[in-house]
Parts: structure tokens; C-alpha cells; sequence
């Protein structure tokens, strides 16, 4: 016991280990924090990238990149189709719903990723989903065609057809 208490008085000569202590102390009390304030399930869950970061784009540079490069790099955006106004156009069996999302993209680069949520309410079919993105130039690009099942997250810009 008496070769610890010298061994601490000795350290205590020096400001720094005892700065450096200090934080291996505290660095131990949070990790015991977190694993008695946080459970099992919801810490898997935050490690692994739930359903909670799906809005948020896994590759995309922080924002204050802009600072030191003088670009405008693409921010995310969230468009609703609460805010559209749909075309409903009826036919045998079914409608045709068409729901237009417009974007006024001012940035100097290319966004990162291009996802779309959909959420489906239906009895008997599924629906059915053609998305063509209009570009500001006339041009109509084809994304693609997908039955909706629920809530479905369909990735625009991990399309490898798309992408040739």
C-alpha cells in the first residue's frame, strides 16, 4: 500500500500526469455512463444507422467544407408531396396519380445521394410507381418503374441502369 500512495505523490509532482489521469478517468466514467443510460437495443440501432438517418445522406461532405473550398456544395432537401398539387386521372381499375415535385437546384456540385420515400395505402393491389425526373432543359430521364409494398425507400442515385 505504501508503494502506491509514493507512486501517486509522484505523480502529483507532474501538472500533466495528472491532467492525463483526469481524463482516463473521466473517459472511464462516461463509457460506464453510456453503457447503463443507453440500452442494449437502441445503442445496435444507433451504431448500425436505423431507420432515423435514412433522411440524411451517408457520403455528403459537412457544410462547412464550403468555407475553405468556395464551392456551393449541395444541401439536403426534403420535398413533400403534402406541398404538390396531384393530377388524378381515373381510368378502369384503377387511377393514374401523377404528383410533381419541383427542385430549384442552385449548387456548384453534384448531390451525393437522391432517395425517395415512398409510403403506400392500399386493399387489394399493390401500386405501381414510374418516376421520371424533367430536367430545366426539356429532357425527360426514366428512374425507373417499382411496386410499392408500405413505407419503401427507393435509392435514385444507387441505380447502376440509371448510371450507364
Amino acid at each position: 500500500m505504501n508503494r502506491l500512495v509514493e507512486s501517486l505523490r509522484e505523480l502529483a509532482r507532474y501538472p500533466s500526469a495528472v491532467a492525463g489521469l483526469a481524463i482516463i478517468v473521466l473517459l472511464i466514467l462516461l463509457s460506464l455512463y453510456a453503457v447503463i443510460a443507453i440500452p442494449y437495443s437502441k445503442a445496435l440501432d444507433l451504431w448500425r444507422g436505423g431507420a432515423q438517418w435514412q433522411m440524411y445522406p451517408a457520403n455528403a461532405r459537412p457544410v462547412w467544407v464550403d468555407w475553405f473550398t468556395g464551392d456551393k456544395l449541395p444541401r439536403t432537401h426534403v420535398l413533400s408531396s403534402a406541398d404538390a398539387q396531384p393530377e388524378v386521372q381515373p381510368f378502369a381499375g384503377g387511377r393514374r396519380l401523377r404528383i410533381p415535385l419541383e427542385l430549384d437546384y442552385r449548387y456548384t456540385a453534384f448531390p451525393s445521394e437522391v432517395h425517395l420515400f415512398v409510403r403506400s395505402h392500399y386493399r387489394e393491389l399493390e401500386p405501381f410507381v414510374r418516376l421520371t425526373w424533367h430536367t430545366p432543359d426539356g429532357r425527360d430521364i426514366p428512374l425507373g418503374a417499382h411496386r410499392v409494398r408500405g413505407e419503401q425507400r427507393i435509392s435514385i442515385s444507387q441505380d447502376w441502369n440509371l448510371e450507364r
